[in-house]
């Protein structure tokens, strides 16, 4: 591989990395979702979904540890001079099931609101931070899957 393809995938392997990481910031340190609770005689309060409310700790971790792991996976491969097809391929289907974990997430709770009939609601910066920084590494990774060469013991040395 010549030195440019070898630095443009440098350089999207550092892109998949930082997403991916901005997505585990997000999601573990920010609100999940939303929602105003009214209640007679109040003007209503605000309650979220995010990390620490019990009935979304395992979804929300698993999706932190999956995202998290793509995003190591995809920073040590950066530093690498050969490329393995198959680590980028796993890898890429690592942040898709953390994305995948956020839209059932998501789902759950568009279905609580709903029975719940709560007034307003909205997914905050945790869910667009999963599914956007998920989604760019799991696109750049499976890019870059399809584009480099296997590793090969000719090609190491």
């Amino acid at each position: 591989m010549d030195t440019s393809a070898a630095w443009q995938h440098r350089k999207k392997l550092s892109w998949g990395a930082a997403a991916a990481a901005i997505g585990v910031v997000l999601l573990v340190f920010l609100a999940f979702s939303q929602w105003i609770e009214f209640t007679p005689g109040t003007s209503g309060y605000y309650d979220w979904a995010s990390i620490d409310t019990f009935p979304y700790t395992p979804p929300i971790g698993g999706a932190a540890i999956l995202l998290a792991l793509a995003g190591w996976t995809t920073a040590t491969s950066a530093g690498r001079s050969t490329y393995d097809r198959a680590r980028l391929k796993r890898t890429s289907i690592f942040a898709l099931g953390a994305v995948g974990i956020g839209f059932g997430g998501a789902l759950w709770f568009v279905f609580s609101m709903w029975w719940e009939v709560y007034g307003e609601w909205w997914f905050d910066a945790g869910f667009y931070g999963l599914t956007f920084g998920g989604g760019t590494a799991a696109v750049l990774l499976w890019i870059l899957a399809r584009a480099a060469q296997p590793e090969s013991p000719e090609s190491s040395s």
